[in-house]
């Protein structure tokens, strides 16, 4: 993944909790991931979680700008077992989202002629942060900030972002329940999530 990264987005920052985490959510790892090897070299790497059992599934694929025919194989695969988990969802069809960097020599090369296109990008901004530069900003008259520990706030939470991103793009109800096991909510640090109040 930081190899690929390192080419087509300039930054290595890929860690080994971030891949660990990315596991847990396809499941049967055995059929919903795949990684393929030119010789003892590892050239390309794919993933297939299914998030909201609705046939909307996600992938990840990674491939060397070398090793293009990898990636090929891989996708086909991908898409195969997309159609596998949509239909037993119930789901008509499979709606897949591929994330891949603008940049992917992939996407560029093999994508189009595929029938695939780009409907969202993701930017990522940065920069650094101190205590000495940013000090904590005086609350505005009338806002009161509050942390979301307890159970009440952690619900509080959730429905301001799911009524907040009604409208966003590709948007997918969740219940309570699906949302706390998607953010990871029993091992949260809920004292670094603030709710303000008017």
């Amino acid at each position: 993944i930081n190899d690929v990264d390192l080419v087509e987005i300039g930054a290595a920052e890929y860690t080994p909790e971030e891949v660990i985490g990315d596991l847990g959510p396809a499941g049967d790892l055995a059929k919903n991931s795949w990684l393929a090897f030119d010789g003892g070299r590892l050239v390309s790497y794919g993933i297939l979680w299914n998030e909201f059992g609705n046939g909307r599934i996600d992938l990840d694929l990674y491939v060397r700008g070398d090793a293009i025919p990898a990636g090929r194989q891989l996708i086909d695969l991908q898409v195969a077992r997309a159609a596998e988990v949509a239909a037993a969802d119930g789901a008509a069809e499979a709606v897949i989202h591929l994330h891949l960097p603008p940049r992917s020599s992939f996407a560029a090369i093999e994508l189009p002629a595929r029938g695939w296109r780009a409907v969202r990008r993701h930017h990522v901004l940065k920069r650094p942060v101190s205590v000495l530069t940013d000090p904590v900003p005086a609350t505005p008259s009338g806002v009161t900030l509050r942390t979301a520990e307890s159970a009440e706030d952690q619900e509080t939470v959730f429905q301001l972002l799911h009524t907040s991103f009604a409208d966003h793009f590709d948007h997918q109800p969740q219940t309570y329940a699906q949302w706390r096991e998607q953010v990871g909510a029993g091992e949260l640090d809920w004292s670094l999530v603030w709710i303000a109040t008017v």
